[in-house]
């Protein structure tokens, strides 16, 4: 039972009966605890492990090492999960990430058993007393890789390209399988019921990464592109419907594809009531989740309420960073100057997209530090409900009531443990009766949601700002903002209609400001991979867009703020929805925050 959310539900009540017993509004959280909101398949814990070096070839030979590697890193997961064996293998990094990896890999409670090499671990026991042997693919049939992957964990035998055969079996190895010849299609259906349910991988067949996530947890691997990079070459849409709609719901989909639209698979994963999670250029999976539902921690900082200065300026706005749905950026990239660790962050008031519920599943060691680090003028918010799908076009095809309702109520209970209290949600049509059922399910589900900001596919500002209103199970209104404004690079000399460079963006909320007799609550998407260049000309609303722009991430939303007109106050994500609150239902919102002292 949670004592907290119980003392701070109790509070409220007693508030409502004219009591005083008010809480701290900081404390009010879930204690970590399984409510069913897991859906990430649970690695077991090994004994110790060996560090593998990163391989050193290069081109083709890189993409064959790569993928002996991940399957010598997923099988003696798969021991460990099989009570095979004790021992894993963490595969080490080149570059910028190297930290990061190296970090979360000293939280591991396992012992070091030392470094090295992919050719030399192929010849230590460790890997040779869990693995049978080798499955062969064939580089030049791009599907014969996805092939081969589930076929590794069906036969549990390594993934050996055919121009290392030879060299593997001079180790012992035997051929246990030949997938070199076959499709896709040909693999779903040697392999369907020898492939748990539970969860998908995604990927460009020519790619290494995710294959160890596979076979560890005994996964199905997909390409939409049949060769990879070229969409004209065909894909395997009606084949990917099929094994999405075999899937259990709410199961999550790991990776990307690349060369197509993004819609063209999210919506798939999305109309199947499935999981995208863009999770493409990472590696070591099983072991950075490994019992991850022991090691749950990190709290988010959170805005308090009742220190607020209320009605305190003529128009609200908020910066809000997008594509925070992205684990593997969260993982390689996102606590860096431009984005979480940006000296800019308390001037803008950065509300940053988060992926919460994903990221404590698959490296809580990860979401543990982020969350220490936040910038307590900034907000976090969960994105986008569990994973990556559209939230009016989720379950089409299957039973959408049931399964909306489900993933609302897990999604509430990693938002409550982690103390994570705005949600974003991105929607085909922010506006449609599709999408309006999914915020009353979410916001029904979770009556410590205090409000809801969506973007719309494309363009992310679709909602011109519009304020929708929802009662959660307490009777108290809930708002659902759409971003009114997006600052967005659409290259030299152009801008969108309510999207562009800051400078565009700063004229279109003091037109805004000039225009409008009321109050304006604003939320503004800052696009993550948007770069900028500073000018000095306050009136070319285009020359930020100019070629080799550096300014990118929060200061971006510096260059907008710093134009803006003096009637505006910029907040976070949660000191925004609280005075929108306050101003529209004054006396229901008085009523609320006296349950906090």
């Amino acid at each position: 039972m949670n004592f907290k959310f119980i003392i701070a539900s109790a509070a409220l009540l007693a508030v409502m009966s004219g009591c005083n017993n008010a809480v701290e509004y900081s404390s009010v959280h879930d204690v970590f605890a399984d409510k069913g909101q897991y859906n990430i398949p649970e690695q077991k814990m090994g004994k110790a492990y060996w560090i593998m070096s990163p391989v050193e070839a290069s081109g083709e030979d890189a993409l064959a090492e790569n993928l002996l590697a991940e399957s010598v890193s997923g099988l003696t997961a798969l021991a460990v999960n099989e009570s095979r064996g004790e021992t894993m293998v963490w595969m080490d990094v080149k570059g910028h990430t190297r930290d990061t990896y190296e970090r979360i890999r000293k939280s591991l409670p396992m012992e070091v058993l030392g470094t090295k090499d992919l050719w030399s671990l192929l010849e230590d026991d460790a890997v040779k007393s869990v693995v049978d042997g080798y499955v062969l693919y064939d580089l030049s049939n791009h599907e014969s890789v996805n092939a081969a992957t589930a076929a590794a964990h069906v036969y549990n035998g390594l993934m050996v390209e055919k121009r290392y055969e030879n060299k593997v079996a001079e180790m012992g190895y035997k051929c246990l399988f030949d997938a070199s010849k076959m499709s896709l299609e040909d693999a779903w259906k040697q392999f369907k019921d020898k492939c748990n349910n539970n969860a998908l991988v995604l990927m460009p067949a020519y790619t290494s990464n995710q294959r160890s996530t596979a076979i560890a947890f005994k996964l199905f691997t997909v390409n939409l592109n049949k060769v990879s990079y070229k969409p004209e070459s065909g894909n395997n849409k009606e084949l990917l419907i099929e094994i999405m709609k075999w899937l259990e719901p709410l199961s999550p989909v790991f990776g990307w594809e690349q060369s197509v639209g993004e819609d063209s698979f999210v919506g798939l994963v999305s109309a199947t009531g499935n999981l995208m999670v863009p999770y493409d250029w990472t590696v070591n999976t099983p072991m950075m989740s490994a019992q991850y539902k022991s090691r749950q921690s990190g709290l988010a900082k959170v805005t308090d309420p009742t220190k607020i200065t209320y009605g305190d300026a003529d128009h609200y706005v908020t910066f809000y960073m997008s594509d925070g749905d992205n684990v593997q950026w969260a993982i390689n990239a996102y606590d860096s100057p431009a984005y979480f660790s940006s000296d800019k962050v308390s001037k803008t008031k950065m509300t940053f997209g988060y992926p919460v519920a994903n990221l404590s599943m698959i490296c809580p060691a990860q979401n543990e530090y982020l969350l220490g680090k936040q910038d307590p003028a900034s907000s976090v918010m969960e994105s986008l409900g569990g994973g990556y799908y559209y939230a009016d076009e989720f379950a089409m095809l299957k039973d959408r009531p049931v399964i909306l309702d489900k993933v609302a109520k897990h999604v509430a209970a990693h938002m409550r443990q982690h103390r994570n209290n705005v949600l974003a949600l991105v929607c085909m049509d922010v506006d449609s009766e599709a999408s309006k059922e999914a915020y009353q399910s979410f916001i029904t589900n979770n009556d410590e949601l205090i409000g809801i900001v969506v973007i719309q596919y494309t363009p992310y500002a679709g909602g011109n700002g519009e304020i929708m209103w929802f009662e959660n199970t307490d009777g108290i209104h809930i708002p659902v903002i759409t971003v009114r404004y997006s600052i967005w690079n659409y290259g030299e000399g152009k801008n969108g209609v309510n999207e562009g460079t800051p400078a565009y963006i700063a004229s279109k909320y003091n037109e805004l400001a000039a225009s409008s007799k009321e109050k304006t609550f604003s939320a503004t998407s800052v696009h993550a991979w948007s770069s900028f260049t500073k000018i000095d000309n306050d009136t070319d609303l285009t020359g930020e867009n100019a070629k080799g722009g550096t300014v990118r991430g929060v200061e971006s939303a510096e260059l907008c703020l710093d134009r803006l007109d003096k009637s505006f106050k910029v907040v976070n994500a949660e000191e925004l929805i609280w005075q929108l609150r306050m101003h529209t239902y004054p006396d229901e919102t008085k009523r609320v925050l006296k349950a906090y002292k």
